[in-house]
């Protein structure tokens, strides 16, 4: 009799406490959600050409998604900071940055979203009377 007990005892301690680990479990998980945006939202944008190296090539034009539409500046110095403000309307909306160089070089564009980490990449361009560097961003 003495060992039913025990192992009763033993059964409901273990029970109770699995029961409390898996709950507080589940709050960990709640508290450590990242919040998923809301749409529409405004976002502030930063846009940014980084750098064009490579056969003393030189920016001809920047075109990048403004409040409500595309822009242009033709007089860009590099790593001057572009910003913007827009109204984000659905989950997968797009935005970009585009800039031509009046040489073959390598550019490397910036788009930062609502002051977080920024998404860089650079573009090889072979032939610049064709070709372009363009990053877009897209929201989730």
């Amino acid at each position: 009799m003495k060992k039913l007990l025990s192992f009763t005892s033993g059964l409901t301690i273990a029970t109770l406490a699995a029961v409390v680990f898996m709950s507080s479990c589940k709050d960990d998980k709640k508290k450590n959600s990242t919040p998923q945006p809301k749409y529409p939202m405004e976002a502030n944008i930063s846009y940014r050409v980084v750098s064009v190296t490579g056969n003393d090539a030189k920016l001809t034009s920047v075109h990048y998604l403004g409040e409500k539409a595309e822009l242009e500046q033709k007089e860009y110095k590099i790593a001057t900071e572009i910003k913007a403000k827009r109204k984000i309307a659905k989950k997968g909306e797009k935005i970009h940055i585009r800039a031509k160089v009046d040489k073959p070089a390598t550019v490397k564009l910036e788009i930062k979203v609502n002051s977080n980490a920024a998404i860089t990449k650079d573009f090889v361009i072979k032939d610049a009377t064709k070709d372009e560097a363009k990053l877009e961003y897209t929201f989730n």
